[in-house]
């Protein structure tokens, strides 16, 4: 499978197509991997702390083959790691088996209480979700331009941002975000629209293909009766 590649703003190039990680159950994820990358031809791998599968999503790297330098490998810090974004990402390196990543993103413009009643999904007494309101994103994008200062990650970005929370995020930002990827399916199209105003130019960049996505028991709870796979695509920003 020939994949073309896109250049970011600062140079550096992503397949334009990728192997998306999202609900990939640690027992399936290795040979899922193996088989996208040995076999189907990807090389590029979509990742995130919270999916609770990277080191799974390692082995399978390791077990297809294909050299590291070949494969575009993207992660996501989770909101209860903005305020202490180097740690999040040491797990996320140490479970897949490398020392860099290619893009890491913001995985929401939301911080979550990092000292809360669950590690991913802290909640209040009413059953909302433990929003961290005193932390700012700004602190958060910080820290992941110090990571690409020391090497560790070569692209940052953001994930499901407004134009709203780029805005803010870019009045004090060194570094451009390269991309925004957000979730496209028909129950959540208002979302996307919002996501792409906030930029003028822009291209859809990747189709994310989850592996055993469909009629999964999350999805169809959340998302009935709607059982095709979401995709994930990235906005490139422009200069």
């Amino acid at each position: 499978m020939a994949v073309p590649f896109i250049e970011l703003n600062n140079g550096r190039t992503i397949p334009a197509i990728g192997f998306g990680t999202f609900q990939s159950k640690p027992e399936e994820a290795v040979d899922a991997v193996c088989y996208a990358l040995k076999e189907a031809g990807y090389r590029h791998i979509d990742c995130a702390w919270v999916y609770g599968n990277e080191a799974s999503v390692g082995k399978g790297i390791e077990a297809s083959g294909v050299p590291r330098s070949e494969i575009f490998i993207t992660s996501k810090v989770w909101g209860t790691y903005h305020s202490r974004v180097e740690e999040s990402l040491n797990q996320t390196l140490a479970n897949l088996g490398t020392d860099y990543l290619d893009l890491y993103l913001m995985h929401w413009p939301v911080p979550l209480n990092p000292k809360g009643n669950h590690p991913s999904f802290p909640t209040l007494p009413d059953g909302k979700r433990d929003v961290d309101h005193a932390w700012d994103i700004r602190d958060t994008w910080k820290q992941m331009e110090g990571l690409v200062k020391k090497g560790k990650v070569k692209t940052i970005g953001v994930s499901n941002c407004s134009q709203t929370k780029l805005e803010h995020l870019l009045e004090t930002a060194e570094i451009v975000p390269a991309v925004n990827q957000v979730r496209l399916r028909v129950c959540v199209c208002v979302c996307v629209c919002v996501c792409m105003r906030a930029c003028m130019q822009f291209f859809f960049l990747s189709l994310d293909l989850g592996y055993a996505i469909p009629g999964g028991e999350r999805e169809e709870r959340h998302l009935n009766p709607l059982s095709s796979p979401p995709l994930f695509i990235f906005i490139v920003f422009r200069d």
